[in-house]
């Protein structure tokens, strides 16, 4: 009788132990070959990125289909394509492993000090990257995830594309338009408008000749204009937009019509512009306004101190 108690407690111990077993086995995470990144995680789940390294965070979210950025709490529209890219490199991501020690964590800058990238699905972690050093060239990245005990060199420059700064990932498009595409460029200032027209493949301008040259330049800028910094607080009276100093006006084949608003400069280098169809204000350089104002032969340079910029026209 003794011997079938002690048979049987052995079995339910037996039967315990083979259900843990199980359950862990259930639920523990397969990963993809030679990856940090769970086998599961597909670019679809991921409705969530945070970056964050030392002080700096960055919040990246997706609401119906598209991408934000977080700013001061607010969603700012992120560069779409930029996001996808990053994701690709995400979820498709490989590497050598180059240890399984912990005491090398240090070593390759993968300790819970290194910068983090962590992707949710809502608010479900997927997975949490840690992102290390440099490897051997500069197109490689130590990467641990910290489930794991494996340190990865990725083939892939990473601090780069996941960086912490918010202005990596927001839009900074101000116009991309198709070569070709654009068959009149037109300059307001105050009461006056210069315009170059299209006809025949020959650009025609509105008051005497211009420079063809300077406007071709213009043109392939304007084409593909983007901001070099976005301007969040203030308004549009403060940044000179209300109402604006100039304006320049695209038109495209198919009849449609973008303004570009100039502003106030805001340093030497730099002034405030906006798109007429879009609240947000952007930060070009003074230099891409000269050039514009450039393919209608207007120069302008500061003589003496306490002079007004003068506004010389070629015939």
């Amino acid at each position: 009788m003794k011997k079938l108690i002690i048979l049987a407690a052995i079995l339910v111990v037996l039967v315990v132990v083979a259900l843990v077993v199980q359950k862990n086995w259930k639920t523990r995470r397969t990963y993809k070959e030679n990856s940090p990144i769970p086998a599961n995680v597909t670019k679809d789940m991921i409705t969530r990125i945070e970056v964050i390294n030392g002080k700096d965070t960055v919040e990246v979210r997706k609401t119906n289909g598209k991408w934000y950025v977080m700013v001061n709490g607010e969603p700012k529209e992120a560069s779409q394509e930029a996001v996808e890219k990053r994701l690709d490199i995400l979820v498709n991501m490989k590497g050598e492993v180059v240890s399984k020690n912990p005491e090398n964590f240090e070593k390759f800058g993968v300790t819970d000090e290194a910068e983090r990238v962590i992707v949710y699905n809502g608010n479900r972690k997927l997975v949490e990257l840690y992102l290390g050093d440099t490897g051997p060239t500069f197109t490689t990245t130590y990467v641990r995830n910290p489930e794991m005990k494996e340190v990865f060199l990725v083939k892939s420059y990473l601090k780069s594309p996941f960086t912490s700064k918010v202005i990596g990932w927001r839009d900074r498009t101000i116009f991309k338009f198709k070569p070709g595409t654009i068959v009149k460029f037109t300059y307001i200032h105050g009461k006056d408008t210069l315009s170059a027209e299209l006809k025949d493949s020959t650009w025609v301008f509105s008051k005497g000749k211009g420079d063809t040259s300077a406007l071709k330049n213009a043109l392939n800028a304007i084409r593909s204009f983007y901001a070099m910094d976005f301007e969040d607080t203030l308004s549009l009276k403060e940044t000179g937009l209300e109402p604006p100093k100039e304006i320049f006006e695209i038109t495209l084949k198919d009849g449609s019509t973008y303004k570009l608003l100039v502003g106030k400069q805001r340093d030497r280098d730099t002034v405030y512009v906006k798109r007429d169809d879009k609240d947000q204000i952007y930060i070009t350089s003074t230099y891409m306004i000269k050039k514009f104002k450039g393919a209608f032969g207007i120069k302008e340079k500061k003589k003496h101190p306490g002079q007004k910029i003068s506004r010389k026209k070629r015939a």
